[in-house]
This record gives structure tokens, C-alpha cells and sequence, in this order.
């Protein structure tokens, strides 16, 4: 069973962050779906194919963590349910086989709940639509692919600067997409997508998110006996590279949020374009933001 036509919508920003709700303050809120590209996210579909993902999230956290990550709250709930669904199409074209060029678009929605010792709130509803114009992905070699996106991610939905719970940060981000997926052996895959996210100011609020490095990675081993399985390691590496702004200054602290994610995940193929994946992703090292878990399951299969 080849690798190569598992696609790739697992690199594509399109739920929410590791605390995927914005809080009011907006602090540890994101428009990146941290940890989303774990399984070969530089690989396109074949030419002229359309690729549809299915997404389902849930993530949970009862620690919000300050700059020294240190809790810095008690008796916190944050949980949140996320669904997106994306199309990847890659163009029919004349020319080298090595090199191809695709488009995606993403719809996201969910809802989140807080519920703290003074307050118990949720809200439900659409969260943000991405698109990307363009993808290339280029193969050096058989078992080398790489790939490279730009894109925009709109929030939608409805937004309230009072509540503590908003399923849409309220806020653009222009995104530049990378990845890496290397097959060493046949039965080994090692990825790792690196994102950057340089985010519009919120107006409601006046503030403005720092620009967010995230690395999704991803070690995968395809077993000899049942070889429509996958076992492996998925994670992400988040940084904030800048320091969060409200009306044009610097926040004292600048707001960072930094975090670290780990867990294993299993995938089962249909067939070389159908699959399933679960997996579960544990953060540490996080630093103002929430430290939670997340529960992922995705799908992809062609249209």
C-alpha cells in the first residue's frame, strides 16, 4: 500500500488553538489548530483529484498557565468541541510530475464551555473559514516530499467582547504553511510542519496576537502483519515570536504563549486515499495559556 496518496489535510490551520475558545482577555486564544498535521501533511492528492478531510475535536483544561508557568487560576473548567470539514484539490496540469499545485478550503464550528467558581458559560456556533489559494508541493526524491501554502483565516460567526466564551477569536490571520514528509524505509514516516501565523487586530477589543510559530510532528510505523495499520508519535511545538499589542503597545509581559504537546495516534486505511485516525495529544511547558488535552478524530477519503 503506498503512502503517496494520503493527502494533505492535516498540515491546514482550521480549528482552533490548544485552548481553541478565546477567553474575554484573549489571552492563550488562537486561530492555529495546534497539533492538526501529525500524518504526511507535505502530500497533495494526485492531479485533478479532490481530497475531502473531516475533523472532530474535543479539548479540555483545568489550569490556565501565566509567563513562569505557574497556574495562575483555581477551580477553572475549559472544555471545547470543534468540527471542520476541508476540501484539497490539486490541479490537472502538463509538466513534471514532481512538482504539483493545489488549493483547500476549510469551514470550522464548534462550541465551549467555562465554567469558574462566580460563572458557568457556553456558546456554540461557526468559528472561522480558510482558505488557500495555493499549495506547492515538490518531490527531490521518491521518499522525500515538501511542501509550501499560503493562506487566510476568517473568522465568522457571532463574537461578544463581554462574554468569557467566544467560539471565534474575532480576528484575520494570514498563515505561511510548510511541510516535511520523509519515507526512510517503506514502513516509516517522519513529518514535521512548521506554520507561522501573523494575525489582524481584534476591533472590538483592540487587541492584537503576537506572530505564532506552531511545528506539528509527527513518527509513524506501518505494521508488517496488518499493514492497513498505522502506530505513532504526533505532537506540536508552539512559540510565540512576538509580543501580543492592545491599542498599538506592547502588553506588559508581552503575553507569550508557549506550549509543548506529545501523544500516540493510530490510523487505518481503507485503502491508499481512505483513512481514519485517532489520537491523543497531552501539553506541557505551557506558558500563558491553558494546559489541557485533546482528543482528535479525522478522516479523508476522495470525491
Amino acid at each position: 500500500m503506498s503512502p503517496s496518496r494520503w493527502c494533505c489535510g492535516f498540515l491546514v490551520p482550521l480549528l482552533f488553538s490548544g485552548a481553541p475558545l478565546s477567553m474575554a482577555s484573549e489571552g492563550g486564544g488562537s486561530n492555529a489548530p495546534l497539533g492538526v498535521g501529525t500524518l504526511a501533511p507535505a502530500i497533495l492528492p494526485p492531479q485533478g483529484a479532490y481530497q475531502l478531510y473531516g475533523y472532530i475535536l474535543h479539548y479540555s483544561s483545568s489550569s490556565i498557565r501565566n509567563r513562569d508557568g505557574s497556574n495562575s487560576t483555581a477551580n477553572v473548567e475549559l472544555n471545547s468541541y470543534a468540527q471542520a470539514l476541508r476540501m484539497v484539490h490539486t490541479w490537472d496540469r502538463e509538466g513534471d510530475s514532481n512538482v504539483n499545485f493545489g488549493t483547500g478550503i476549510t469551514l470550522a464550528m464548534g462550541r465551549g464551555e467555562i465554567v469558574t467558581q462566580s460563572l458557568s458559560e457556553g456558546k456554540n456556533g461557526l468559528s472561522q473559514v480558510y482558505f488557500t489559494p495555493l499549495y506547492v508541493s515538490w518531490s527531490p526524491m521518491d521518499t522525500l516530499r515538501l511542501l509550501t501554502g499560503f493562506g487566510t483565516i476568517i473568522p465568522v460567526g457571532d463574537y461578544d467582547k463581554k462574554d468569557a466564551m467566544n467560539v471565534t477569536t474575532n480576528y484575520a490571520s494570514y498563515v505561511q504553511d510548510f511541510g516535511l514528509t520523509w519515507f526512510p524505509t517503506k514502513d516509516w514516516e517522519i513529518s514535521v510542519a512548521p506554520s507561522f501565523y501573523f494575525n489582524s487586530r481584534n476591533n472590538d477589543t483592540g487587541y492584537r496576537s503576537g506572530v505564532l510559530m506552531n511545528a506539528d510532528f509527527g513518527v509513524n510505523y506501518r505494521l508488517p502483519k496488518y499493514s492497513n495499520f498505522q502506530l505513532g508519535i504526533g505532537g506540536h511545538i508552539t512559540r510565540q515570536l512576538t509580543d501580543d499589542q492592545y491599542d498599538g503597545r506592547d502588553v506588559p509581559g508581552g503575553y507569550r504563549l508557549s506550549k509543548i504537546a506529545v501523544g500516540p495516534q493510530l490510523v487505518y486505511f481503507f485503502n491508499p486515499a481512505t483513512a481514519i485516525l485517532f489520537k491523543w495529544l497531552k501539553e506541557t511547558e505551557v506558558k500563558n495559556g491553558p494546559k489541557g488535552d485533546s482528543l482528535w478524530f479525522e478522516f479523508t477519503l476522495p470525491i
